[in-house]
């Protein structure tokens, strides 16, 4: 038959619940069969303690005391034939909860069960306050059904600790009076504690002895204790106030005080921690071996050991229940730290976090994101396989905390998506990468704040620039719509810091999207409404007039000028103009504006071709190609150039054009100049003499290059005989066959 022992405490904070937990636990590492109970019903907390331990460490989901003197009261009133059975609600094997202790020993016979205050949720508090205590002794025979719990657990355990509510209240006294064979009672050396332990302990008293029941075993354990050698006053008047309520001599009490008295440990207060977590087994005076110490004395048993568990299995088992997990502020530290020293330690906790499915989802997330993070900032040096692992199991673990808590990781999760999507289309991998970005829309899609739509917008976007480089330019342009549509519903006000010209880009690249169908007329309506967006825009939403904002003007500007060209030759001379002069009034920036300028003498370059002025266009690009042009458009005027031939038929001198730009390595390779290629070599039947020069750059490019070179090279590779895995191997950096080596000869 188990001992009974309450812990309980006058006043909170005394270190009631704390002092239980690590009694429970020190008896049950030493063989001892105990059953924790949270008698605390108002404010539930034992599992805190408990947490690393616990299959449910919330009580979300775990049947409780209170759920269970519910189902009773309920039989209770329900009818003559259930009621005779309502006592089968004191027996509780169904939802005691066992903590997984780390002994693994087949002769260890000792274990730790919680029963729980009861399944924490919205109606937790309701049950709680709608119980009279009172009326459930005196209409339901409630003193009956406590101690048919209580003889059900003495039968199964060998100690039952229960933590009880503080102050005077019901609870308390059936706790303190009716049901234990032991009382703890924590205090700590203030006046309000003392004087409020030593009333209760004379009124436990009294109960006892007006009920005749024997004499209670009270034993007062002083918590919180700063310095010893700073309380004699403190200790000496507890003792006087115990005195004739414990009915024993002030020396006995102040001697078994100061052998009972439990320091404070500062790292207690900030968190719900087992002293094994804490502390090491061998140091004398730890709260550790304060705690085993009072268990013994509690079990009356000679000995109680400190069980030697591997600290790095307790370190483990920690970080179930830390604020924290403290491998997160390792993760940060990482992030000034080079690649190959970052990625090394990230692949080796990704590779532990997979084999070990108990992680938190804290740490899962923060080590996604930073498998992720690592990934992006890999060098043309780094094997694609080491970027794909990071990614690809980053995200893997990363899913198995938004499984998790979908509310809470929605968002980051969705950002991770979007992180493994550009990846991806880095490696031209587009499937993929569109499957990827259609799931980050998905759960943007789910959160209606405004900075979700905004993501999603963001996330739609990139779903249709996918869907158009996979040659699906109808399934491109309803995404593009789509974007524009949720970019609709957000005000100025709510777009994030950088992104005023947002909506304005959407709107342009629909506009180009209609362009490349040849609907000029949509193309037309949408790119206006960019213009509009541009002009209605106060200059101050334009933070610092950033020159990448600016750049996105100028874009809308162009693309309005090069639609005009399409639409109406007559017309577009005004139109360009128009925009010139926008372009003075919003570009502040003069690399920008200078960048404006050269661009838009390529769209007149194109209204004189349009109208049939062909030489004088080419001879205007000409002049274009000799004057020192901005950063980054070189391929824009080679494309006008190539454009403006193909127009007038001459496709030989298009082609020669732009084969010996590709050979001079002068373009990018861009999905505008991969249409270019197509257009003129086939029209040319020329497509052969592209394929060696793309392997020789190849040959010397670096890996993020080579990949969109590849894929051109694919495209392409039609004309010769190349034999498919020799091409892999050489995109790869392996040695090649001599097959291609022939190719690249000829």
């Amino acid at each position: 038959m188990a001992k009974v022992s309450t812990f309980y405490s006058y006043k909170g904070g005394s270190g009631r619940s704390m002092t239980m937990a690590n009694v429970a636990w020190a008896l049950a590492t030493n063989g001892e069969r105990v059953l924790a109970i949270d008698w605390d019903l108002e404010a539930p907390g034992l599992h805190r303690y408990f947490h690393p331990f616990l299959a449910d460490p919330e009580q979300s989901n775990a049947l409780g005391l209170i759920d269970r003197v519910w189902d009773y009261i309920d039989t209770f009133i329900s009818n003559e034939e259930s009621k005779k059975d309502r006592f089968r609600f004191a027996h509780c094997d169904d939802i005691i909860q066992p903590l997984e202790l780390p002994q693994r020993s087949k002769n260890f016979k000792g274990c730790l069960h919680f029963l729980g205050a009861g399944k924490q949720d919205s109606r937790y508090s309701e049950k709680v306050g709608g119980l009279d205590w009172a009326t459930f002794y005196e209409r339901f025979d409630g003193e009956k059904f406590i101690n048919r719990l209580i003889s059900w657990a003495r039968e199964r355990y060998t100690h039952v600790l229960i933590d009880s509510r503080t102050g005077v209240a019901d609870t308390a006294g059936i706790c303190t009076a009716q049901i234990p064979d032991s009382l703890i009672i924590c205090l700590v050396y203030n006046r309000q504690s003392i004087e409020g332990s030593a009333a209760v302990a004379r009124s436990i008293r009294y109960a006892r002895e007006k009920q005749n029941q024997s004499k209670l075993d009270i034993r007062v354990i002083p918590c919180r204790v700063e310095e010893r050698g700073v309380v004699e006053s403190a200790r000496r008047y507890t003792a006087s106030r115990l005195a004739t309520a414990l009915q024993e001599e002030r020396w006995q009490i102040e001697r078994s005080l100061r052998r009972d008295e439990i320091r404070h440990y500062p790292w207690c207060a900030f968190e719900e921690k087992l002293a094994v977590f804490e502390d090491v087994p061998d140091e004398r005076g730890s709260l550790l071996d304060t705690m085993h110490e009072l268990a013994r004395r509690l079990a009356d048993r000679k000995e109680l050991k400190i069980a030697e568990i591997d600290p790095e299995v307790l370190t483990s088992i920690w970080r179930r229940a830390a604020f924290d997990d403290p491998r997160i502020a390792d993760l940060e530290v990482l992030r000034e730290a080079p690649f190959d020293t970052a990625s090394r330690q990230i692949l080796q906790w990704l590779n532990e976090a997979i084999d070990h499915r108990d992680e938190r989802s804290d740490w899962l997330m923060a080590l996604g994101e930073a498998a992720m993070n690592t990934a992006s900032i890999s060098d043309d040096r780094t094997s694609l396989s080491i970027v794909d692992f990071l990614g690809t199991n980053g995200l893997r673990v990363a899913n198995r905390a938004y499984d998790s808590d979908p509310e809470q990781y929605r968002t980051r999760f969705a950002l991770l998506l979007q992180s493994r999507a550009t990846q991806l289309q880095k490696q031209s991998r587009n499937e993929d990468a569109l499957l990827f970005s259609n799931l980050a829309a998905q759960l943007f899609g789910e959160d209606h704040r405004p900075v979700s739509r905004w993501r999603n917008a963001r996330a739609l976007e990139r779903s249709a620039e996918l869907l158009g480089a996979l040659g699906k330019p109808i399934d491109a342009v309803d995404k593009q719509l789509q974007a524009v549509e949720q970019y609709s519903t957000i005000s100025w006000q709510d777009m994030p810091p950088g992104a005023a010209v947002d909506m304005a880009r959407s709107l342009r690249i629909l506009a180009e999207m209609y362009v490349r169908q040849n609907e000029i007329e949509r193309a037309e309506y949408f790119v206006d409404q960019a213009v509009r967006q541009v002009l209605k825009k106060p200059i101050f939403l334009f933070p610092n007039r950033h020159s990448r904002d600016e750049a996105e003007i100028a874009n809308v500007l162009i693309a309005r000028a090069e639609i005009a060209v399409l639409s109406s030759a007559r017309n577009a001379e005004s139109e360009i103009l128009r925009m010139r002069l926008i372009a003075k009034d919003k570009l502040k920036t003069s690399a920008v504006l200078e960048q404006f300028e050269w661009r838009i003498n390529l769209v007149n370059a194109r209204l004189l071709a349009r109208r049939g002025q062909v030489d004088e266009a080419l001879n205007q690009l000409e002049r274009k190609r000799i004057e020192e042009a901005p950063p980054g458009t070189d391929n824009a005027l080679i494309e006008a150039t190539s454009e403006i031939l193909l127009d007038a038929g001459r496709v030989n001198e298009a082609a020669d054009l732009l084969i010996d730009a590709m050979q001079n390595e002068k373009l990018s390779v861009t999905d505008s100049l991969t249409n270019a290629l197509r257009r003129a070599l086939t029209a040319a039947g020329r497509e052969v003499e592209l394929v060696p020069i793309l392997l020789a750059r190849i040959s010397r490019g670096d890996p993020q290059s080579n990949i969109k070179l590849t894929e051109l090279l694919q495209q392409f590779a039609s004309a010769v005989q190349l034999d498919p895995t020799a091409l892999l191997r050489h995109t790869a950096g392996l040695p090649v066959n001599e097959q291609i080596r022939s190719n690249e000869k000829d």
